[in-house]
């Protein structure tokens, strides 16, 4: 999915996020007014069953998010989510 592609809805709090399901259980929130806005870049939280989880530990370490990341970034997290979950079925 190119970013482009992203449908975002504006939150409560002033931000705007997108969610793109991955699959039966997986997904990502992608924020606007997350780690990285004060630059005009994203934070991508993943999730399991619709809650923040560490679903990526290469790219998030010990935490649910990744802030600070470009379209491009983004594009890549989606990526590799969807190649997990194929491997995983």
């Amino acid at each position: 999915m190119k970013f482009s592609e992203l449908n975002f809805n504006r939150m409560s709090n002033g931000g705007n996020q997108a969610i793109v399901n991955v699959g039966n259980q997986y997904g990502l929130s992608i924020i606007d007014n997350g780690y990285g806005k004060e630059h005009g870049l994203y934070e991508v939280g993943t999730l399991f069953h619709g809650q923040l989880a560490i679903t990526l530990p290469s790219m998030t370490g010990d935490d649910t998010v990744v802030g600070y990341c470009t379209p491009d970034a983004v594009e890549m997290i989606i990526e590799a989510l969807s190649r997990l979950v194929a491997v995983k079925g």
